[in-house]
C-alpha cells in the first residue's frame, strides 16, 4: 500500500493552529456561537506595504479605503 503524503503542509498547520485556538479558548468560541459578539470593538488592521531589513511599514490610511478605492476624508 503506498503511503499517502501531503504535497502541501499549509492546511496540516491550519488545522494545528486552529485546533489550538479552540482548546485554549472554548469559552470565547462557545459565546460567539451562541449569538452576537459579547464584546464588539474596532480593531484596526493596517495594510503591510513594505518589509526590509526587520522593518514593517503599514499604509496608515487603509482604514479609509472606501469599496470603490476611493479614499473617505
Amino acid at each position: 500500500m503506498p503511503v499517502l503524503q501531503n504535497r502541501c503542509y499549509l492546511p496540516v498547520q491550519e488545522q494545528l493552529v486552529v485546533g489550538s485556538l479552540l482548546a485554549r479558548f472554548p469559552e470565547e468560541f462557545a459565546a460567539h456561537l451562541a449569538g452576537p459578539c459579547p464584546r464588539p470593538r474596532s480593531l484596526p488592521l493596517p495594510k503591510l506595504v513594505d518589509l526590509s531589513d526587520g522593518v514593517a511599514r503599514y499604509d496608515d490610511r487603509h482604514r479609509l479605503k472606501q469599496p470603490d478605492w476611493t479614499y473617505d476624508e
